[in-house]
């Protein structure tokens, strides 16, 4: 059983007003990952995830992959894991 781990990216540039919190959400709802996307105050986006390395790892290349954005920089930051429910997952955009 892979490690369960909990991550904040934050990620700058055209990442607002562009449809970005929407495409990681629908990203997301192919991985079983539990966390949030958000707009930040500054013009970034921040996004945690919680879920095994391996599909954390998976999920954060997907949203690189992604086109129509122009990420200039992004920062990862572990933090600590939540204790969730067994049905515990799912990822939402926060407001």
């Amino acid at each position: 059983m892979s490690q369960v781990i909990r991550q904040r990216w934050q990620y700058f540039g055209t990442v607002q007003g562009v449809g970005f919190r929407v495409t990681v959400q629908r990203l997301a709802s192919g991985f079983p990952v539990h966390g949030f996307v958000r707009n930040n105050h500054d013009g970034s986006v921040t996004v945690e995830v919680q879920g095994e390395t391996s599909t954390v790892n998976f999920f954060r290349s997907a949203i690189t992959r992604e086109v129509g954005f122009r990420v200039e920089e992004s920062t990862s930051t572990t933090i600590p894991v939540l204790d969730l429910p067994e049905n515990g997952l799912g990822f939402r955009i926060q407001f």
